[in-house]
């Protein structure tokens, strides 16, 4: 459990990282798009405008001529060819930087969507990340507690067993001393029994000693 958490806590940073990454490089994109913007803005105006004032000098000469009822001179002839040159490349230049800024604005769309769905893509894993190490951290105090707890009630237990031991210990000398004044009492009564036996014994054949040795005084009177 814990190295799924470091785990995890390890790939949030590398996806907050890889945001970073995407946030400054849209950024710089978003930068880059108002700077070409701005340069096709202002080269589209002047060529805009060029072309307008191009065509309307045209306009002017050829009318002017027209009206003259003759062909222009040599030299307005080539004012004339020179102008029509000028306005084909203006119109040229005008379309080049149209086409150019509509495929950078395509681009450009087609980056910021890809952005947009990496970045919503990666934020979703980190939420989902974060929230199953929230939990792992949440499972893990709640662990340590318990470990707190238990290692509480083990400490306690043993405690308690190591003074029911002692008592135990206690217990057993203190039998084991009665044990052995019983056995000190019965071997004492046993020797007393015997000492007792062998005067009652000795006891009993004195006095009948003593009876046949009255009795042998009585027959020898008896007899005299």
């Amino acid at each position: 459990m814990q190295s799924r958490l470091q785990q995890l806590k390890a790939d949030v940073v590398g996806l907050q990282k890889s945001l970073a990454e995407i946030t400054s490089s849209q950024a710089e994109m978003d930068k880059l798009r108002r700077e070409e913007e701005a340069v096709f803005t202002k080269q589209k105006r002047e060529l805009t405008d060029g072309l307008a004032g191009v065509k309307s000098a045209l306009k002017v000469l050829t009318q002017y001529y027209q009206a003259s009822g003759g062909a222009p001179p040599n030299g307005a002839s080539a004012i004339i060819s020179m102008l029509q040159e000028v306005e084909s490349d203006f119109s040229k230049g005008l379309a080049e930087i149209t086409a150019t800024e509509e495929n950078s604005v395509a681009e450009y769309k087609a980056e910021t969507r890809e952005n947009n769905l990496a970045q919503e893509a990666k934020s979703h894993e980190v939420r989902l990340k974060v929230k199953e190490s929230t939990g792992l951290d949440e499972m893990i105090a709640e662990a340590s507690s318990d470990k707190s707890t238990v290692e509480d009630e083990l400490a306690a237990v043993k405690e308690y067993l190591d003074k029911l031991q002692g008592e135990c210990v206690v217990k057993r000398n203190t039998f084991e001393q009665r044990k052995q004044h019983r056995e000190q009492l019965i071997e004492g009564l046993r020797e007393s029994l015997t000492i007792l036996e062998g005067e009652t014994a000795f006891l009993q054949q004195h006095s009948v000693r003593r009876t046949l040795r009255v009795s042998r005084r009585q027959w020898n009177y008896l007899e005299h």
